[in-house]
Order: C-alpha cells, then sequence, then structure tokens
C-alpha cells in the first residue's frame, strides 16, 4: 500500500531517523564482517605455503563480498579460536541486521499505529543495535589486530557498544518511549583473535 506521509508525527520521524542509524551500523558491520573473513582467507593461504598476492586478494574479496551475510557468518565457524560465543554473537547480529533492513521502518503498513506499538519498536530497536554494535566490536577487534599487529586501544573497544547504541537512538533521547524495555550488551567479552585453521572454509 501506498505510504501516507501526511500521518507521521514528530515521534515516528525521530524514531525512522534512529532506523537510519541503525542501518548504518549494520552496513558497517556487514562489510567489516567479510573484511576480516578475507583476511583470515588471506593469512590461512599464506601459513599453507600458498604463493598469496593483490590478484588473490582481490579474488578472495570478490567472492567473499559476494556472498550473503549469513553464509559469511557460517564461514567462521571454520576459523580456528572462534567460540561458540562468537558465532552466536555473529548470528544475533545477522538477525538484527535483517530487521533493521527489512522490518524496522514497516511503521504504517499495519492498521495500529499508537503508542503502545511504536514504544514496542522502538525497545526492538534499542535491542537490534545492541546485538550489531557488540558483534561490530568483536570483529573490528579481530580486524584491527590482524592490520595492526596489536590490540585495540582497551578504551576504544570497552566503550564502543555503549557508545554505538547512543548515537543510534539518539534521535529519540526526547521522548518517554525510549525509556521502556532497554537492554545493555555493553558488557559483552570481547576475545582474543581467533587464528586461521587448515580447515577447508
Amino acid at each position: 500500500m501506498w505510504i501516507d506521509f501526511s500521518k507521521a508525527s514528530s515521534c515516528e520521524l525521530n524514531y525512522l531517523a534512529a532506523v537510519g542509524r541503525a542501518l548504518v551500523l549494520s552496513q558497517h558491520f556487514e562489510y567489516t564482517c567479510k573484511d576480516v573473513l578475507c583476511l583470515f582467507d588471506f593469512v590461512k593461504g599464506v601459513r599453507e605455503g600458498k604463493e598469496q598476492d593483490l590478484d588473490t586478494w582481490q579474488n578472495i574479496a570478490e567472492k567473499t563480498m559476494e556472498n550473503r551475510l549469513a553464509n559469511a557468518v557460517k564461514k567462521y565457524g571454520n576459523v580456528h579460536g572462534t567460540t561458540e560465543g562468537n558465532l552466536s554473537l555473529l548470528d544475533m547480529a545477522r538477525l538484527a541486521r535483517n530487521y533493521i533492513a527489512h522490518d524496522a521502518a514497516l511503521l504504517w503498513y499495519f492498521p495500529s499505529n499508537d503508542d503502545l506499538r511504536l514504544s514496542a519498536r522502538i525497545s526492538t530497536l534499542r535491542e537490534a543495535a545492541n546485538d550489531l554494535a557488540a558483534a561490530h566490536n568483536l570483529v573490528s577487534d579481530w580486524g584491527y589486530s590482524m592490520k595492526n599487529i596489536k590490540p585495540p586501544p582497551p578504551a576504544l573497544e570497552s566503550t564502543y557498544v555503549h557508545r554505538a547504541v547512543g548515537w543510534v537512538m539518539e534521535p529519540l533521547q526526547s521522548t518517554k518511549e525510549l525509556q521502556s524495555g532497554t537492554r545493555d550488551d555493553s558488557s559483552s567479552q570481547m576475545t582474543d583473535s581467533p587464528e586461521p585453521s587448515g580447515r577447508d572454509s
């Protein structure tokens, strides 16, 4: 059905602005997730004695970036050192990304647009942002460590989830709905960077 743009309340517009920011976080998570997977595949080849050059990197990058996010997350199961907790975090972020990309902005498709429905959507958006930020923090930590041969600044990774979720939800700071149903995953624990294994990916 067509969208009736005239009936958007200020709170709904603020919510949609937050959804837009969540989409930014979603895309950065997906890109970083695939980019780090490229690094793992490239380093795995080096350790196996394969000749790796710029063409190899481009081939790996093309195949990985064209992959669906679900397939990329699944491939992390073949990376030595990746824990079940890591995989769960990545999969939760995948589901959050799907919600934000496909459902979060469907404010007016359903007949009821009361405050309770909007409040529930704001709560769900915040949870999705938490899941995305925690997983983005994880893969960013791995990528930084591999590219810089050292761990990231502790202050950066320890505050990232809080800052990312705060930025996503900032357009809603003045709304009463933001106060309900919040969840804080900023305590999600980082792990040491997994290393590529010799297993097939």
